[in-house]
């Protein structure tokens, strides 16, 4: 009686033939008895991966410096105060407990050489990772994969600090949040602005 009818052994069978499917799918070891093992090393190790893949897109060099910009004498000098110093004197801001700043706005009608000015950056300091954005790249149609590739692009910039990310055109995506028209707007603002935070919290 103790014996397995023919059905119920073939119940048993696919049951666990499934269930080794599911854990291969997932990245897990169907041996292992313990949760998040190897199924966890491994979706960590893929975004991980994903996240260094995007940071290489955005990465880019730029043959422009600041004597090739004519007419902006008073916006490199303050460029260069906010930038270079922290950089080149970063134990004096140490000593003096100073916090440098860790955000700048650029900003200005239309073809007053705003990005040009941007990449002039990126050409006078080419030891830094400098990472370039475009605002409606960012945005996907699909919900919250604009706001997942706003966290993994900083978290892959967070690895090479001291790094430099600009974005263009940001005022297509980060407007002033009570003025925002979409869910999505929002949700786009507050990670963000959450980022941004994350950043200017680091030591």
């Amino acid at each position: 009686m103790n014996q397995m009818l023919p059905h119920a052994k073939q119940a048993s069978e696919t049951k666990a033939l499934l269930a080794k499917r599911k854990a291969a799918e997932d990245g897990e070891d169907p041996k292992s008895s313990k949760k998040g093992g190897l199924g966890s090393f491994l979706k960590e190790a893929k975004q991980q991966e994903q996240m260094k893949e995007l940071g290489e897109k955005y990465l880019v060099k730029s043959t422009i410096s600041f004597k090739d910009l004519g007419g902006l004498d008073d916006v490199i000098k303050q460029l260069r105060e906010m930038i270079e110093w922290p950089l080149k004197y970063k134990s004096i801001f140490s000593y003096l407990g100073v916090k440098p700043p860790r955000g700048i706005l650029i900003s200005g009608p239309p073809g007053t050489g705003k990005t040009q000015l941007a990449m002039a950056i990126c050409g006078e300091f080419p030891d830094v990772p400098f990472y370039k954005l475009n605002g409606p790249e960012i945005v996907s149609r699909l919900s919250g994969q604009s706001e997942e590739k706003i966290r993994n692009i900083f978290q892959a910039v967070r690895v090479n600090a001291p790094a430099i990310i600009f974005i263009d055109e940001l005022d297509s995506i980060a407007g002033k949040r009570e003025d925002a028209s979409k869910d999505m707007e929002v949700r786009i603002v507050a990670q963000l602005a959450s980022c941004l935070d994350e950043i200017d919290a680091q030591d």
